[in-house]
């Protein structure tokens, strides 16, 4: 295969990267506001990127299985 620069490569090239990468960056915003009395509650807010929610996901699986083998 040849791309639009003249170079041929095949499907592993990295050319599929640059496509990918900017679903990677696409930022997720979530908000939660919990009141317990009208004076105590907390609130919390998190922004981080789907690569970043990929990375948390994949941590908490490997705890997670971890803690089975010693149950």
């Amino acid at each position: 295969m040849v791309n639009a620069a003249g170079k041929s490569g095949g499907p592993h090239d990295g050319e599929n990267d640059v496509e990918a990468l900017p679903a990677l960056r696409e930022r997720q915003r979530a908000e939660v506001e919990v009141m317990v009395t009208d004076r105590a509650g907390f609130r919390a807010k998190v922004d981080l990127t789907t690569g970043g929610l990929l990375s948390i996901t994949a941590l908490v699986s490997g705890i997670l299985l971890s803690t089975a083998v010693l149950v």
